[in-house]
């Protein structure tokens, strides 16, 4: 949207847990309460995302360039 720029945001995640293997799964992300299109996130709604890093050999998911968790934070930096 804003390339360098700090928004107010909130990501909605569906998480689970089937035995031996848990799910993360981006739900949906609102910009001041506007949920924003699949295509403007890389594609990434409605995807495991821990599934996908675990089973990538490098460690990475298509489209994220960074996927870190702080405490009370979740960052999730798209490639370009």
């Amino acid at each position: 949207i804003v390339g360098g720029k700090h928004l107010k945001a909130h990501a909605r995640f569906i998480v689970s847990e089937i035995p031996g293997k848990a799910a993360f799964i981006l739900d949906d992300v609102t910009v001041w309460g506007v949920s924003l299109p699949n295509d403007w996130l890389g594609g990434i709604k409605g995807r495991d995302l821990i599934g996908e890093i675990l089973a990538a050999k490098n460690g990475k998911i298509a489209g994220v360039k960074e996927f870190k968790v702080e405490p009370g934070r979740l960052i999730i930096s798209l490639d370009e």
